[in-house]
Formats: structure tokens, sequence, C-alpha cells
């Protein structure tokens, strides 16, 4: 066997070498792929569970007679709705009660950048998300009394929504 017969058994040995690693590379990113979705899934459920057991929880704490009281004098009653008389509402309460109030408003709004933060990754349904902005806008009034602190994410929706009157 000469150099030259040599020269073309190894190309013809290199070219099966490079398809052989494309077939593998094809087949690794296929798998990838495969891989991606189904933690894309996981993800997405664990999301979902996290916001359900948050809901959960936040309605069995705002159950406590204490916060149902504070609740009630803020409110003007049942309504759930924000009083036009918020602000003298608000003012009526002690300190110990502003205080509560600003915690929950502290909990929510950040459970809601959670949420925000969540749709940036594609973890959320849009319907979702229309439904939290309005809230974002119903209750801003609530957080600028008690003075929470409002992350980037919620104030740029309540830019955004509450002063186009979108919602």
């Amino acid at each position: 066997m000469n150099w030259e017969a040599l020269g073309a058994l190894a190309e013809i040995v290199g070219a099966i070498a490079v398809v052989a690693t494309l077939v593998y590379l094809a087949i690794q990113v296929r798998h990838s792929k495969i891989l991606l979705e189904e933690n894309k899934k996981i993800s997405l459920g664990h999301a979902f569970q996290s916001r359900a057991a948050l809901r959960v929880q936040a309605a069995h704490e705002f159950m406590d007679p204490t916060w149902v009281a504070i609740r009630v004098k803020l409110y003007g009653g049942f309504s759930g709705m924000l009083p036009a008389s918020l602000e003298e509402n608000f003012e009526k309460l002690s300190d110990a009660e502003k205080f509560q109030v600003m915690s929950y408003c502290e909990a929510i709004v950040n459970s809601i950048d959670n949420v925000l933060y969540q749709r940036e990754l594609g973890l959320m349904n849009e319907v979702d998300v229309v439904a939290l902005e309005s809230h974002i806008v119903e209750q801003s009034a609530l957080w600028n009394l008690s003075r929470c602190h409002v992350p980037r994410r919620v104030a740029e929706v309540y830019e955004r929504k509450g002063r186009a009157g979108d919602v």
C-alpha cells in the first residue's frame, strides 16, 4: 500500500468520524431539548404549587381576628373594595394596626413581584397577569398610604396601567 492509498483511506475514516460525530451531536441536542422542555414543565408546576401554597397561607393568616378587625376598620365594612374614605380610615388606625397593614402590603407586593418575575421567565398565564395588573392599580392607594416598598416591576406595571387608565 502506497502513501496515496493510505491518505485516501485516512480521508474516508476521517469523513466517517465527522458524520458519526454529527449524528452523535444531533442526538445529544435532541435529548437536551427534551430535558429542557421537561424542566420547564417541572418549573411551571413548582410555580403554580408555590402560588397555591401562598394563597392558602395568606387566607389562613388573614383570618386572624385582629387582622379581620383592622380590615373592617380600614375598608369601612365587608365590601372588600377600597372606600373613598381610605385615607381617613387609615389615619384612625393605631400605630400597631398601621404597621400590620404595612406588613400585609409588603407581603402582597413581594408576592406580586414574584409573579411578574415568573412572567418574565415564561412561567405565567397572561390571563392571570392581566387580573394581577388590575389588582396592582386597585391596591396602589393602600400601598402608598402604608408606605410599603414597591419593587421596580410592580411600580412599572402601575406606571403603565394605572396612569394610562387601561384597567
